[in-house]
């Protein structure tokens, strides 16, 4: 029996609340260590690596930031701008040529410039650097979508903002690259009035969401509704083809769904079929998903591979459980002392009418 799209969706949730649970510390963890080096007042917020609230302790000291950790950052982050990571393209074997492989390299700096690749992998690079974990966006687009006649697509490279809150990955994926999930999640946020003009339906908060009650992750709030690309990997049986020209010997194979739009042509240029296989795929599926359900039903997109590409500052498995970290967490604690000393200083020196001290 076909699963129905309720069934499909109550798979989905409980799929993405799999990811969200485990990951749910480490990523507020990111989360505060961005903003502890970059947004104002940050330094004061959350606790010690003890779990000391500063915000409640020293509620009476002038609150200054003498944000170093900043500094160093900066830094980094610099050094990598000015040494950017790039795709070299180079002959593997005697059938490949440098010909080809300098046209790809041509074609992938087209393609990185033309499009947002640049501020897609700073963007992650910074991220990865400060919170822990970044990641940007594979996608396709067409060369030219004002001629009708002209299907030629080519790759784009989009930026994620705000990674530690938007993107989530099977679990039981391991590898570095996430090459081996199964499937992910991209969320967005968007307001009532966006949501029902982009959509067409009532924004959330008029809906009846006692049938969501069961999900981990609140889906929909008063001024703000959360939706997700969600991307799943399935296995497909498909047959691949090979076709032999009698005369020249030249060999050519295609997959069974390429050969319904090839086939006259092969058959015109006197290639005949010589051998058949079946074979599992990699296919790449994409919809859009709220807690109500399928915004945008699945559709194929190119590619094995889910097209999320994560980066990270450190990493590691302890516990089962995946945990990163950038350059700003072993720094937090030392940066808060520094602050705390700095404050407790100023409050000494406004209230003693006589010596001030100095800090050396």
């Amino acid at each position: 029996m076909a699963e129905t799209l309720e069934k499909k969706h109550e798979r989905i949730m409980l799929r993405f609340d799999r990811a969200y649970s485990p990951q749910k510390e480490v990523r507020e963890k990111c989360i505060e260590a961005t903003r502890f080096a970059r947004v104002p007042g940050g330094q004061w917020e959350g606790a010690t690596a003890a779990g000391t609230k500063l915000d409640e302790q020293f509620e009476k000291y002038p609150k200054f930031e003498i944000n170093k950790v900043a500094t160093e950052l900066n830094r980094i982050i610099a050094e990598y701008r000015n040494n950017r990571i790039t795709v070299n393209f180079r002959p593997g074997d005697r059938e490949a040529s440098e010909e080809l492989a300098n046209k790809l390299n041509g074609l992938f700096r087209a393609d990185y410039e033309e499009t947002d690749g640049g501020e897609a992998c700073d963007n992650a690079f910074d991220d990865a650097a400060t919170g822990g974990f970044g990641c940007f966006r594979l996608t396709s687009m067409l060369v030219n979508e004002y001629d009708p006649m002209d299907d030629r697509q080519r790759i784009a490279i989009e930026p994620i903002y705000d990674p530690s809150r938007s993107v989530w990955f099977d679990p039981d994926a391991k590898k570095y690259d996430k090459s081996d999930a199964l499937w992910a999640f991209c969320m967005y946020s968007l307001s009532p009035e966006k949501y029902e003009a982009e959509y067409g339906k009532k924004p959330p908060t008029s809906l009846d969401v006692t049938s969501m009650t069961s999900w981990e992750y609140n889906w929909f709030g008063a001024d703000v509704i959360y939706i997700a690309k969600y991307y799943e990997v399935r296995k497909e049986s498909v047959d691949v083809i090979s076709y032999r020209h009698p005369i020249t010997g030249e060999i050519a194979t295609y997959d069974s769904d390429q050969v319904e739009d090839i086939e006259d042509e092969l058959a015109i240029a006197g290639f005949q079929e010589v051998a058949r296989r079946s074979v599992k795929r990699r296919r790449v599926y994409v919809s859009v998903v709220d807690g109500d359900g399928f915004l945008e039903k699945p559709r194929r997109i190119p590619g094995e591979h889910i097209p999320l590409i994560p980066v990270y500052g450190k990493r590691w498995f302890i516990d089962d459980i995946e945990r990163v970290e950038g350059h700003i967490a072993k720094a937090m604690d030392p940066q808060r002392l520094y602050n705390l000393q700095v404050s407790m200083l100023a409050d000494t020196a406004a209230q003693d009418p006589g010596q001030i001290p100095i800090v050396g």
